[in-house]
Formats: structure tokens, sequence, C-alpha cells
């Protein structure tokens, strides 16, 4: 960018905006992940964190190895999915490490999401649509856990991070690789689900 001043040209340096980690913006995302995991706490203390239907059940008990010996072949799941958690299994045996994986990518996703909404809206709105958006996830992903449910919300969320890059013209190699890594987790875990996705998402990005 140029601007004229008198006889002279001065020139300024356009940059690009940065998502700046401030120590409120990560309190407040620190606060809102230690909030979803003490939710997930109390559900499995009362039992209301379970699967679905059986089928997935049995998807992660085969996965963790308790009919014998841990198999990477499981229903519509990639088996490079099947072949880490194969890994897993033989150096922790007595974990689950399928339903480890789920939870685990779940909370983070979501605590993005949190970021995400924070940065874009601010503190407040920020804040409501993303605990807004968790106590609805709660019942759906959490009462019945379900594989589909996963890779679906994966799938969208990757979407949401590389749409927000993209739309803010933001240098965050941090959120556009977390956002790719979610697209691939949720098109591992189930393919049929990301495809489902897949059409919605990618006319967004190019119409930036």
């Amino acid at each position: 960018m140029k601007v004229s001043k008198g006889s002279h040209m001065i020139y300024k340096k356009t940059t690009t905006p940065k998502i700046e980690l401030s120590q409120k913006r990560i309190l407040t995302v620190t606060a809102f992940t230690v909030i979803h995991l003490l939710i997930l706490f109390f559900m499995h203390l009362e039992g209301f964190l379970k699967y679905e239907v059986k089928d997935d059940f049995i998807i992660s008990a085969i996965a963790s190895g308790a009919f014998g010996e841990a198999s990477p072949y499981l229903v519509y799941t990639n088996i490079i999915l099947g072949k880490i958690l194969c890994i897993l299994s033989d150096i922790f045996p007595f974990v689950n490490w399928l339903t480890c994986a789920y939870l685990t990518i779940s909370v983070l996703s979501i605590s993005l999401f949190c970021y995400v909404m924070v940065c874009k809206h601010g503190f407040l709105s920020g804040q409501l649509l993303a605990y807004s958006t968790l106590f609805l996830l709660i019942p759906i992903i959490y009462g019945g856990m379900n594989f589909t449910k996963f890779a679906g919300l994966f799938t969208i969320i990757g979407f949401i991070l590389i749409l927000f890059v993209f739309e803010k013209s933001i240098k965050s190699r941090f959120l556009l690789y977390a956002g790719g890594i979610l697209i691939i987790a949720g098109s591992l875990i189930r393919l049929n689900a990301f495809l489902l996705v897949l059409p919605f998402s990618i006319p967004m990005i190019i119409t930036i």
C-alpha cells in the first residue's frame, strides 16, 4: 500500500492478520475444556456415557482385543486406524483405545471450535455459541456414542477450522494442520460419513 504525503510517497507494508494467542483466549478455551472433561467424567460415573448400539461396542471390543488378539479389521473403519489401535493395544493391552481416541479427538476438536468462535465473535458471543454447541452435542454425541457421529463431527469441525483460516486470511499453520488432521480422522473412522459432509463443505471453501 502506498500513501502520498506532499511530494513524497510513503510505502506501508500490509501484513496478513494473525491470531493472537492472548492469555485471555487461552484461559477461556482451557476453562471450556475443563468443563467439557468434568461433564464426561460425571457422565461416566452415572453410566450415561455409552455406545448407541451393540455394533459400536463390538467394534471397540475387536480393536481392544476383547475377543482374543486385537484386530485391525474393523467394520467400516479404515485399516490404517485399525493398525494404529493394534500397536497401542500391544503396548497397553488393558485400554480400550478406540473409545479413548473418540473421546480425546472429540474434546480437542470441540475446544478448537470454541477457540474459533471466540476469535471470530468475541469473548461473550463466542463463548455463548461454544457452550450452546457443547450442551447441544452432549446428549447426541455422548449419550449414544456412534462412530458415524464422531466421523461426521470431526470432519465438520475440520472444515470449519480451514474455512476460518481462509476466510480471515490468517496464517495459522496450527489451525490448518489441525483441520486437516480432523478431516483425515473423520475419513478413517467412517468414509461414508466423511463423504456425506464433503459436498456441503467444499463449496464454502471454494467461494471464499
